[in-house]
């Protein structure tokens, strides 16, 4: 009763915050510009055009074109208790007796996912669609899990890790020792629609030549180790609570197991020296704030990017015992997962590390309810201070007189 009560409240509040977006940004920003005309080329019958710059699958525009042609950021809206109601359920499968609904509040305030989901992004519709193709798989429901990693996956497709981490965790779950190839090809025809999905993606990866759509320059697969440890950063930030509660028990682990973290600390200066790389995008856009991080925290001196090395690691450290209720193997997938997403990625944009932030946010324990509280709170104040940003303290270029460019994530 309460999780339905809910979620109808954050489609009222999330419809109150669309509105306001419209208001004080009436006109389509950043890439909202592709995805928009995008749609209304699908909402006046024109299916044959594709825009070249967009780099996704339709799904998005697609769902958008029956109900919201001109009103689009509403879509989001529409999205909102349902990922509400997909989180809540699979937290409380992983901690039956946990805080489930104050968690899920926890995961949906993450300031990113809030901030784009104001506006006409893929973000929300794919984690909505990944977490249901889990919730549905949890459930025997593989006709219908499989739907949602299509869907997942024709809204973003890197998305086919995630189908393939639950067609891995199926076949875990369904391995019988006493009758190994008997129940392994009994797991492969129950996922039959899943293994199809897999034939079709990479069906499609051969004839597209790659795996984004359009605007290939920019988009042109690394391999970016750093961006997992940016990743870890990111999450230890956005979990700042958890973070600073656990903290004392972190140093005292590292400082007891010296020898085993300067063994971690190996790999991690080998990232450092050999995969730090900026973007054109990051370097030349200041409306994100990843370029202020970048220019100030990496690009003002070279040698500081070797002193982040213990922060990397005890962001790491953190992250891996904070999920050490969850079975093993499933958080080897989770981070194997992550890693494939993350590392060919060459642009630095902390949208990209959404989905890594809830798998793990998932599974965390969290003991006290005022360490959930106070995380909301502090996504609030944070979320806040960038939407204020966003919303009142417009500026302009010099080469673009008149036009309004704001700050973003």
């Amino acid at each position: 009763m309460w999780e339905y009560a809910i979620a109808v409240l954050l489609t009222a509040l999330h419809c109150a915050g669309v509105r306001f977006t419209y208001e004080k940004v009436p006109d389509e920003y950043m890439d909202e510009i592709f995805h928009v005309n995008q749609t209304r080329l699908y909402c006046s019958g024109e299916f044959s055009t594709w825009n070249p710059k967009i780099t996704t699958p339709p799904a998005l525009y697609f769902l958008a074109t029956p109900f919201f042609c001109g009103i689009e950021r509403y879509t989001n809206t529409l999205l909102t208790p349902i990922a509400f109601l997909v989180i809540h359920r699979i937290r409380l499968q992983i901690f039956p007796k946990s805080d489930a609904i104050a968690d899920a509040l926890a995961i949906l305030s993450l300031p990113v996912l809030l901030h784009s989901s104001l506006l006409f992004y893929t973000d929300l519709f794919s984690v909505v669609a990944v977490l249901a193709g889990f919730l549905f798989g949890h459930k025997n429901w593989i006709f219908l899990s499989t739907a949602s990693f299509a869907i997942a996956v024709l809204t973003r497709q890197t998305n086919i890790v995630w189908a393939f981490v639950f067609g891995i965790y199926a076949l875990v779950t369904g391995y019988r020792r006493s009758q190994t190839v008997r129940s392994l090809f009994e797991v492969v025809l129950r996922l039959w629609s899943l293994v199809f999905l897999g034939l079709g993606f990479a069906a499609f990866v051969v004839l597209n030549k790659g795996v984004v759509l359009g605007d290939r320059s920019a988009h042109e697969p690394k391999f970016h180790l750093m961006q997992v440890l940016y990743a870890s950063v990111f999450i230890v930030f956005s979990s700042a609570p958890h973070f600073l509660v656990h903290l004392p028990g972190l140093l005292r682990h590292i400082v007891f197991h010296p020898l085993r973290q300067l063994v971690f600390l190996i790999p991690i200066f080998a990232a450092v020296q050999f995969t730090s790389m900026d973007h054109p995008y990051l370097l030349a856009d200041n409306r994100h704030i990843t370029f202020y991080v970048w220019k100030r925290f990496f690009q003002r001196h070279e040698f500081l990017k070797y002193l982040y090395a213990p922060f990397y690691l005890c962001a790491v450290t953190y992250l891996l015992k904070s999920v050490r209720l969850v079975p093993r193997y499933i958080v080897l997938l989770a981070v194997l997962a992550s890693c494939t997403v993350l590392i060919p990625v060459h642009l630095l944009e902390p949208r990209y590390f959404i989905m890594p932030y809830i798998i793990w946010r998932l599974g965390v324990k969290t003991p006290h309810r005022w360490t959930i509280l106070l995380e909301i709170v502090f996504n609030a104040l944070v979320g806040a201070s960038v939407l204020y940003l966003f919303y009142f303290r417009p500026f302009e270029w010099s080469n673009e007189p008149g036009v309004k460019q704001r700050f973003m994530w």
